[in-house]
């Protein structure tokens, strides 16, 4: 049978790290997702194939300010400096499906060892999809920044739904266990 009552999820402990001051704290871990290429068809020079990134550090940034001791984990960095160390671009990992398939890989277990997962689909992505069930499945907190409202997948799997950027922005801080 179907639930209608909403499953309480585990709490989540924050990491335990060193402040900045070198005391002892906790730092929370973000996880920043969202669509990559979204629904084009080809990925030939990620430069120009995909959709605008710059959303990745407005949220950041806002995540910053309502929480100043959070490490922030950007699968797209990530993936540039693990190309970078070895020799190569994007680009040329896109041309191997085991290069893809291992990148893909590392990224949801990125996932797994973060604290909370913020996701931004202002239109939906597949690769999101599965870091946000892979994140539910880690029982981490989940926000997502979409008008999808009635998307399943986000309805199934989300905290709590912003429906843009300005509302993560004003909103975020009401919705973060910071204890």
């Amino acid at each position: 049978s179907f639930h209608t009552e909403p499953k309480s999820k585990k709490p989540r402990t924050a990491t335990k790290s060193l402040g900045k001051d070198g005391g002892s704290g906790t730092c929370r871990k973000y996880f920043i997702s969202g669509v990559m290429l979204g629904s084009k068809q080809k990925l030939e020079k990620h430069e120009a194939d995909l959709v605008p990134q710059n959303y990745r550090q407005q949220i950041a940034d806002v995540i910053q300010k309502k929480d100043p001791q959070a490490v922030i984990v950007d699968p797209l960095d990530a993936l540039k400096h693990r190309a970078e160390q070895m020799g190569h671009t994007i680009d040329d990992i896109n041309a191997s499906d085991e290069a893809v398939r291992d990148a893909f890989t590392e990224v949801i277990e990125m996932v797994k060892d973060c604290d909370v997962i913020v996701s931004n689909l202002p239109e939906a992505s597949m690769g999101s999809a599965i870091e946000l069930w892979e994140a539910q499945k880690a029982n981490l907190q989940i926000f997502t920044i979409s008008p999808m409202k009635d998307n399943w997948t986000i309805r199934s799997v989300t905290d709590h739904n912003f429906l843009d950027l300005v509302d993560f922005e004003q909103n975020l801080g009401k919705q973060l266990e910071l204890g």
